[in-house]
């Protein structure tokens, strides 16, 4: 498992679709956001879809706005 900072934003747009352990481990940073616990596969799909001066958090929110346009 790794850990990954996303922003509050990031973090809301996806709190819906997280499974409830993945809700348990979340965590709240003292800077602010929320850090996730998430396993490699899954953080290596998101760094293949950032750009390079994207976040995490910038993948989550793309693709959460595509997702709602569908």
């Amino acid at each position: 498992m790794i850990r990954i900072l996303v922003s509050d934003i990031a973090y809301a747009a996806i709190a819906s679709s997280l499974g409830e352990t993945m809700l348990l481990t979340a965590q709240g940073s003292p800077q602010g956001g929320v850090f996730l616990w998430l396993d490699k596969v899954t953080v290596n799909q998101l760094a293949a879809l950032r750009g390079s001066d994207e976040s995490y958090s910038d993948v989550i929110l793309r693709l959460a706005e595509l997702e709602a346009a569908l």
